[in-house]
């Protein structure tokens, strides 16, 4: 985001993050213009919160996919141990 903030464009941009962005990063995103978002690691919300961040992509017409590769391939011990701090938006791995 800081990119937009300096005054590069983002709009229309594809962005490529390790992990699936939180709903308060999504709506940040949604804001600079992306409209791409391909990660690494999934992790779901539950319930309301995942209707509400569905509902965000298809309202903004943002595409969200997981890299193909990381679909076929799991965490290594070392990361899954390295992931399982989480902030205030982000469930636990």
């Amino acid at each position: 985001m800081l990119a937009a903030r300096q005054g590069t464009a983002t709009d229309h941009a594809a962005l490529y993050v390790t992990l699936r962005p939180c709903l308060g990063c999504l709506k940040a995103l949604v804001q600079a213009g992306i409209r791409e978002i391909i990660y690494d690691q999934p992790f779901d919300y539950n319930g309301e919160i995942e209707g509400t961040y569905q509902g965000l992509l298809a309202e903004a017409g943002v595409i969200m996919r997981q890299h193909p590769y990381s679909a076929t391939h799991t965490l290594s011990p070392l990361a899954i141990s390295a992931s399982q701090g989480s902030g205030p938006e982000m469930p636990a791995v």
